[in-house]
């Protein structure tokens, strides 16, 4: 099996995670134009052969930086909760619904590929973001998300499979939150 060069390596990350910061450390710096070819928009290209006050100060430099500015992006867009039991962060776009949960004074959190229970109140969740809307009693759902309604059977679909249920009073303003989208 052959071994995968750092560029190589750095396109799939790039693929994966286009947000992904990328660092590359090489004694080969004569192959940092090629990563324009590859795509990959490297933060920076630390020489190993840099002495070690100044190489570990690049490293610094980066990793502050990165920080930095993925600290700005999770605040920004970001669902956060905090009550005395539980801390949820979580990437709004990836956020689907919020339901009650079978257990007493519990929600279940469902996203784009996770599912998560903690204990909060939906009326919590609900005042928490202004994106969010409630569209029943035991929902509160992200109207960005939403791939279908059915106005007949008052379902809403997401773009994963799920669905949850969406009161006749509710309805109304559902749609004018989703036109307004």
């Amino acid at each position: 099996m052959r071994r995968k060069k750092g560029l190589e390596i750095a396109k799939e990350i790039r693929k994966k995670d286009p947000t992904a910061t990328i660092v590359f450390v090489t004694t080969h710096s004569e192959f940092m134009p090629l990563t324009f070819k590859y795509k990959v928009s490297a933060l920076d290209f630390i020489d190993k052969a840099l002495g070690e006050p100044h190489f570990y100060e690049r490293i610094k430099s980066a990793i502050d930086y990165t920080l930095a500015s993925k600290g700005e992006m999770v605040s920004q867009d970001s669902f956060y909760l905090e009550t005395s039991l539980s801390q949820i962060q979580v990437p709004f776009k990836k956020i689907l619904y919020f339901e009650t949960a079978p257990t007493v004074h519990k929600v279940i959190l469902h996203t784009v590929d996770e599912r998560l229970e903690f204990y909060a109140a939906i009326s919590e969740i609900e005042k928490k973001d202004s994106r969010l809307y409630r569209s029943h009693k035991s929902f509160v759902v992200n109207p960005a998300n939403i791939t279908r309604v059915d106005k007949i059977s008052k379902i809403l679909y997401f773009p994963n499979g799920d669905s949850c249920l969406v009161s006749r009073t509710k309805l109304k303003g559902l749609s004018e939150r989703l036109t307004s989208l």
